[in-house]
């Protein structure tokens, strides 16, 4: 299935990031490591990481548009048939 998506435009998201990623990133925001973001028993991790998420993708839109990237631009181009 991935490997028939993979020609499709439309499948892919520029500012995807996998949860790993994220967590890392927000860790290091916050001068903590994964393990104590990731808390084993924590009932609110899944909203810890979309918040984080939330966070990274937003500062990863700003350093773009700072660096001259159209950001609408790059959103759109996601929706466009192959």
């Amino acid at each position: 299935e991935k490997k028939a998506d993979a020609g499709n435009k439309s499948s892919w998201n520029a500012l995807f990031m996998r949860p790993d990623t994220v967590a890392a990133a927000v860790a290091a925001r916050f001068g903590i490591s994964k393990s104590e973001l990731l808390e084993p028993g924590a009932q609110d991790m899944a909203v810890r990481l979309a918040l984080g998420e939330t966070h990274v993708i937003a500062d990863t839109k700003r350093a773009l548009a700072e660096g001259g990237v159209d950001i609408d631009l790059l959103e759109k181009s996601e929706l466009l048939e192959p």
